[in-house]
């Protein structure tokens, strides 16, 4: 048994103390002194197995790099296929060199193969292998990608919704059909790019044994995951991704200032559509803070109304609804939309082309080290309003 099941364990115990105690019932101080003891000992296992968890899946994504072929596998075997396996092979063994070496060093032939992939910035685009894997990393390691539709588009996209619904009626003997206009909507969605620059020292690019594919991807994943995480939760919709909590709907509006109660947790997630709350992508989204404060809410029978999932890597669950926990989600405070709940899937996200490397040799060559530009381009937006509802404090 390794740690974290050993302490998936300990909070099973715990958990199973608290509910035999709950069944007998808490008749003395002794009793409410134990059982609060237990609490605090499941709460803390919780943040725990939580912490290891993420940590071990992030280490574990991180630490793997899986190539996906440039072609299908009905091009493998036709001529034209393999010429498009040997191309690529071609291309990313010379971006491989172009990571570690400056392009003067490389022979005419090696420039003229990276010239095929020019970006639009003076760099040279990522091999598709390179490509697929950052994004399948992306997947595993942000809450939003994972649990929102993810898109590929060349250009701007305008996207048509429609506005309205039919309304039909009773028709009496000889009567007159309603009528209703069908309309549609639409929304842009544009390129925002995401971008930054990664050094690295002389003397790990010199290094035949590190496997420099693996670093750059894991440094790329780690910059790009953090800045997209926030802006698919809270961008502003102006100069980049309009988050799905900028873009949602207000479901309710707490008593409170920078609490919340079971009551309004309850009214705001029966706010949302029935349509939207039965579906296998809804969830309720909430930071690790927020989590503290909904653990302790209880229903008018005194249960619980937050309930750890007893199996391994499954989701926590309020009031029967799975729970994402989201770091970028605003704490409870003044103002602040702090829950979101609905369908996921209705917020899409779109990568635009490909993502583009520029090495700069010169800008940190006092420093012995070499800089690579990183850009890519993506949009976000929540598709139907209705589908996803935050909840903020007074």
């Amino acid at each position: 048994m390794n740690e974290l099941e050993k302490l998936i364990a300990q909070r099973n115990k715990a958990i199973a103390n608290m509910r035999t105690m709950l069944d007998v019932g808490l008749d003395t101080a002794e009793d409410e002194l134990t059982y609060e003891r237990y609490e605090k000992e499941e709460i803390n296992l919780s943040k725990n197995i939580a912490r290891a968890e993420r940590l071990a899946d992030t280490e574990q994504k991180l630490a793997q790099v899986e190539e996906t072929p440039t072609v299908s596998v009905q091009e493998q075997g036709t001529r034209e296929g393999q010429k498009k396996l040997d191309d690529a092979k071609r291309y990313t063994e010379c971006f491989e060199n172009y990571l570690r070496k400056p392009l003067d060093f490389m022979t005419q032939e090696t420039r003229a193969i990276l010239n095929t992939g020019t970006g639009s910035e003076g760099g040279f685009l990522v091999p598709t292998n390179y490509l697929t894997t950052v994004i399948e990393k992306l997947l595993d390691v942000s809450v939003m990608r994972t649990n929102s539709t993810v898109s590929r588009t060349t250009s701007t996209t305008k996207i048509p919704l429609g506005e309205t619904d039919p309304v039909f009626a009773i028709i009496a003997e000889n009567g007159a059909y309603p009528t209703s206009d069908i309309t549609f909507g639409q929304k842009t969605i544009d390129a925002f790019k995401i971008g930054g620059i990664i050094k690295s020292s002389d003397e790990l690019l010199n290094d035949a044994f590190i496997n420099l594919e693996n670093y750059i991807t894991g440094k790329i994943v780690r910059g790009i995951s953090i800045k997209e995480e926030t802006l698919f939760t809270t961008g502003t919709g102006s100069g980049e991704a309009e988050g799905i909590i900028t873009g949602s709907a207000l479901g309710d509006t707490t008593a409170a200032i920078a609490a919340v109660t079971a009551d309004e947790m309850l009214e705001f997630m029966a706010d949302v559509k029935a349509v939207y709350r039965s579906r296998p992508d809804t969830a309720l989204m909430i930071n690790s803070k927020t989590q503290l404060a909904l653990r302790k809410l209880k229903d008018s029978q005194g249960a619980y109304l937050w309930q750890n999932s007893l199996q391994l890597g499954a989701p926590a669950s309020f009031d029967g609804q799975r729970v994402l926990i989201n770091e970028d989600m605003p704490d409870l405070g003044t103002g602040n939309k702090f829950a979101g709940f609905g369908d996921m899937s209705f917020y899409e996200i779109f990568d635009r082309g490909s993502m583009e490397i520029k090495r700069l040799d010169e800008l940190f060559a006092g420093n012995g080290q070499v800089g690579f530009r990183v850009n890519k381009r993506t949009d976000a937006k929540l598709l139907v309003s209705e589908a996803f509802k935050h909840l903020k404090n007074a």
